[in-house]
């Protein structure tokens, strides 16, 4: 059996990982969507490890990033909720 790819990257989840769906992994400008997860391998708060059908990840939270995506987001319901 051929060893999996294995990435290491700093970005920013943009949504939960759930095993049967793709991840989605904002890294700087790119978005990254990846194969189906098969097994999420640890869940911690600045490091996320999980498995792809075809990938191991390694994503390192940027922090800073996330921060900012979660005021975009209440910033964009704020003007939902104006009009």
């Amino acid at each position: 059996m051929d060893r999996k790819k294995e990435i290491k990257t700093t970005g920013t989840l943009l949504r939960p990982i759930r095993v049967g769906q793709s991840a989605k992994v904002l890294e700087g400008e790119m978005l990254r969507e990846t194969s189906l997860v098969v097994s999420i391998i640890s869940l911690e708060e600045s490091v996320v490890r999980f498995e792809t059908e075809n990938t191991l990840y390694t994503i390192i939270i940027d922090h800073e990033e996330s921060a900012r995506k979660r005021e975009l987001i209440r910033y964009c319901h704020q003007l939902l909720e104006v009009s």
